[in-house]
This record gives structure tokens, C-alpha cells and sequence, in this order.
């Protein structure tokens, strides 16, 4: 919670002086593939992501959210020279995940926010904050916060 100093606390009313705030980290993330989506999203739904770890890129989920129609564009065109016949990911993601996948060579770097890690190494309620450029994908490595 953010609030005013001098706002005092009214039990059982809303105000614009205490605000909930939701803190989400960032994290650069390998594209290796993507999947085509419905409606407004029919070119590109999302984004098949991962890190490396231990030498070799591991499918660390979606993102799905967050694309205009001019990141969409964007993304297309930066894809569309990358297509590959095979997944990147080592081990390959879950079938669920790569049935519609189309995949990519392993050299398009994203920023995504996200709500946190899951248990099994996915990102959870990814979203996508755009290109990095400047970044290598072999430096993408998952972010641990300091203890």
C-alpha cells in the first residue's frame, strides 16, 4: 500500500489517498518461438519464451499481454527472418505449449514484466514491455533477486 502521510485511515471507505500498489519485476527473455492467436491477435497471440541455464535455452513460458498494434508489427517483422523447423528449447516445452507453436532460431531478446516465478520455472501473467536490441541472447540467464 502507498498512501499520504496525513491521510487517516477510514474504515470501510475507498479513497484516492491510499493507493494498492503492485510491484512487478522485469526480466530479458530468449523468444524461440511464437503461436498465433484469435480475434484482433490472429497474427500473433504470444510469445514462447525462455533463459539459459546450464548451457542450453529452457522454455520458461508465454507472454501474451501487453502487445499493441504497433509492438505486434514490430515483432512480426523481427521474427519473420528468424523462422526455424525445430524448438530452441532443451527440453522442449510441454505439448500444450508447442502444438501450435511456430518456431524461431534463438536470437530475439524481450523485456517482459510479470507477476513472478512459478513453481516449475514459468513466468507468470507475462507482459510484454518490448525489443532489446543491444542484448546478446546467450547472456539471457533468469534474474534472482539478492538475498
Amino acid at each position: 500500500m502507498a498512501k499520504d502521510r496525513r491521510a487517516p485511515y477510514v474504515p470501510g471507505k475507498r479513497t484516492d489517498r491510499w493507493q494498492k500498489v503492485k510491484i512487478r519485476p522485469e526480466q530479458e527473455l530468449v523468444v524461440g518461438g511464437w503461436a498465433a492467436g484469435t480475434g484482433k491477435a490472429v497474427e500473433l497471440g504470444a510469445l514462447l519464451v525462455g533463459v539459459h541455464e546450464d548451457g542450453a535455452l529452457r522454455y520458461a513460458g508465454k507472454v501474451g499481454a501487453g502487445f499493441t498494434d504497433a509492438s505486434r508489427a514490430e515483432l512480426l517483422a523481427a521474427i519473420g527472418p528468424l523462422a526455424a523447423d525445430a524448438s530452441p528449447f532443451e527440453p522442449p516445452p510441454p505439448r500444450a505449449a508447442a502444438r501450435e507453436a511456430r518456431w524461431l532460431r534463438p536470437e530475439l531478446v524481450i523485456r517482459a514484466e510479470f507477476a513472478g516465478w512459478t513453481g516449475d520455472g514459468l513466468v507468470r501473467q507475462a507482459s510484454y514491455k518490448g525489443i532489446e536490441p543491444e542484448k546478446k541472447a546467450r547472456a539471457v540467464i533468469r534474474e534472482r533477486p539478492r538475498a
